[in-house]
């Protein structure tokens, strides 16, 4: 996979908030918004790869994940204090997680789907991206693209 605003296609790459826009992007261009979590790369194989270039459904954390938390916490009038003993984590962790301060670790995500009942992961479609030599476009293409009209 490449990055969706520069083209990038090395390295690990985030699925990120920017300008509220949900988009697949390198490291740096991380940098820009704010970073939901990590895309986690599937096996190569022929197959795979077809669907990458169709698009495919990929596992990511909710958007909304700190309300869905907190009102779990509020429907089952279980504390913090008490969150954090079962789930053996610290009870600021978890309160900034409530908050949308930091985003849980796939591991505290999947403790606190179990312990409040609830479903903070969601299935979400990523488009192929590429760039121009290939026949694909990327954000950055388009709006390089623009420029040089502008220009001639």
């Amino acid at each position: 996979m490449n990055c969706e605003l520069c083209g990038f296609s090395d390295g690990t790459l985030y699925r990120t908030e920017i300008e509220g826009a949900i988009l697949t992007v390198c490291g740096e261009c991380s940098k820009n918004g704010k970073v939901i979590g990590e895309v986690k790369k599937p096996e190569s194989t022929t197959k795979q790869n077809h669907q990458q270039q169709q698009g495919s459904m990929e596992i990511e954390l909710r958007l909304d994940y700190s309300n869905v938390i907190s009102k779990a916490l509020k429907d089952s009038n279980i504390s913090i204090d008490e969150l954090s003993n079962r789930l053996k984590e610290s009870r600021l962790t978890l309160k900034k997680v409530a908050e949308g301060k930091i985003t849980p670790t796939d591991e505290l995500a999947g403790k606190l789907e179990d312990v409040l009942g609830i479903s903070l992961f969601e299935k979400v479609y990523t488009g192929y991206s590429g760039n121009a030599d290939d026949g694909h476009i990327t954000f950055a293409d388009i709006v390089q693209f623009k420029d040089k009209t502008k220009q001639g």
